[in-house]
């Protein structure tokens, strides 16, 4: 794959020169070079007098990362200079006010990027075909081969450096669908396919942590998984059927959304900075941002986990609903409507996005169940009128610009029925269980 190249002007002592610099490669690997064309050749080794290079009227970039690390862009304008004359880098007063400047520009570094994607999606489908015509000429190769290649492909994905991020996004890529392939040559139950996803998309998002050598961010990750493991245990032994034990953890990932961030910001150590601020420690601006950025991205990979068995728990409890589906369906569309409502409480659009569409796909599930209830012309109106508003929504939301107060006045009405969605939600699994009915039974007798 050809290097990725930035159009960067870089000035030295009385020269200027517009270069196309690697974007991947360390800036210690391309110092040198820059110290030839437009370096002072007089400068030598020492601290004080080593070639660094600088941002305009910014701190030196480090030397151990790359320009597409430093977020350096095309046309940016760098300065090469020695240690003495650069300035230093900026100390943070306030913990708060660099994560308030720093969120606008890390939710646009972390959206997807369509270059990436494409590369990922084509070289899984590389690795994917190829296996799936060696099964042809030997059948019983396709589960094995499958379950190597997804081994292989995550330990590759840990490896390699940095560098190579989409390298690393094409074998998890690889590694998701050769456990498509894997699931499609044993067969397993339903119990078992979500226990093999759940494994490796974790092993996907550990490797993912471990190339980026973030390993707080794994510590985090592997927290919030064994979280979501006890709550699906401790709800799989309560003296109840499979379907209430669902609900019980539908409603606790609803709940537990509160202490993720909780989690990820502790574990992080973004509270560790804002403590030995507070105690009079001097703290680097890099090394906040570093960590904030590090708290976040490993809060949207547990965010999956709490939005997965949202999924997978109203999926049980929808599943063949009997005489409760009054307690059951209400259940449902309140964690469904409360995952839609706590979405907007997350400051980036990869936390917004899970949550959002687990809402949706959950209020799916409830719709689905309702349809078996209700007449066949009911239905058709209700699809009807939702492929109406859908359009609607496509073609004017886009130009739609609500004022301020109205905004704000939204704002407070979505937190209103947030907190009434919420207290409801207790009520309604109690009457789950049964509980209400067992009291009216009681009274009548």
């Amino acid at each position: 794959m050809a290097p990725t190249l930035t159009r960067v002007t870089v000035s030295g002592v009385g020269k200027n020169a517009e270069l196309l610099l690697p974007s991947d490669q360390p800036i210690a690997t391309i110092l040198p070079r820059l110290s030839e064309i437009v370096g002072d050749p007089r400068r030598g080794s020492d601290e004080a007098t080593r070639t660094v290079l600088n941002r305009m009227g910014g701190p030196a970039l480090s030397e151990r990362s790359t320009l597409a690390d430093e977020n350096i862009a095309d046309g940016a304008w760098l300065y090469l200079t020695s240690t003495q004359d650069a300035l230093p880098e900026p100390i943070v007063f306030d913990v708060a006010d660099v994560v308030e400047d720093e969120l606008p520009p890390l939710d646009t570094e972390n959206r997807w990027s369509a270059p990436g994607l494409v590369s990922a999606a084509l070289g899984a489908s590389c690795f994917v075909i190829a296996l799936w015509l060696l099964s042809t000429w030997r059948p019983e190769f396709l589960g094995r081969g499958a379950a190597v290649l997804v081994v292989v492909c995550l330990l590759g994905a840990a490896a390699l450096s940095r560098r190579f991020t989409v390298h690393s996004m094409a074998l998890c890529t690889t590694a998701l669908v050769a456990t498509g392939l894997y699931a499609h040559s044993v067969r397993p139950d339903a119990p078992h396919v979500i226990i093999l996803a759940a494994a490796v998309i974790g092993g996907v998002q550990l490797a993912r942590e471990i190339h980026r050598r973030s390993y707080r961010g794994a510590v985090v990750l592997i927290s919030t998984i064994v979280l979501v493991a006890v709550t699906w245990a401790g709800a799989w032994r309560l003296p109840v059927d499979h379907r209430t034990g669902a609900a019980c953890v539908g409603v606790a990932c609803a709940f537990l959304l509160g202490l993720a961030p909780r989690i990820a910001v502790a574990l992080a150590g973004l509270n560790a900075l804002d403590d030995a601020r507070s105690n009079g420690a001097t703290l680097r601006r890099d090394v906040v941002v570093t960590v904030l950025a590090t708290a976040h991205r490993a809060l949207a990979s547990s965010l999956l986990w709490f939005a997965g068995s949202s999924v997978v728990a109203a999926a049980v409890v929808t599943r063949g609903v009997n005489a409760t589906w009054r307690w059951d369906l209400p259940l449902i569309a309140a964690w469904g409507i409360l995952l839609l409502l706590r979405s907007r409480h997350f400051p980036l659009g990869i936390e917004r996005l899970p949550l959002a569409l687990t809402g949706v796909v959950i209020l799916t599930l409830v719709g689905a169940a309702l349809a078996d209830h209700l007449e066949r012309s009911t239905i058709d109106g209700i699809v009807i009128a939702l492929l109406v508003l859908a359009g609607l929504i496509s073609l004017a939301g886009p130009h739609l610009r609500a004022p301020a107060h109205v905004t704000a006045r939204g704002r407070l009405l979505a937190d209103r029925i947030e907190a009434g969605v919420a207290l409801l939600v207790v009520p309604l699994l109690v009457g789950h269980f049964g509980v209400y009915s067992a009291l009216t039974q009681t009274f009548q007798k």
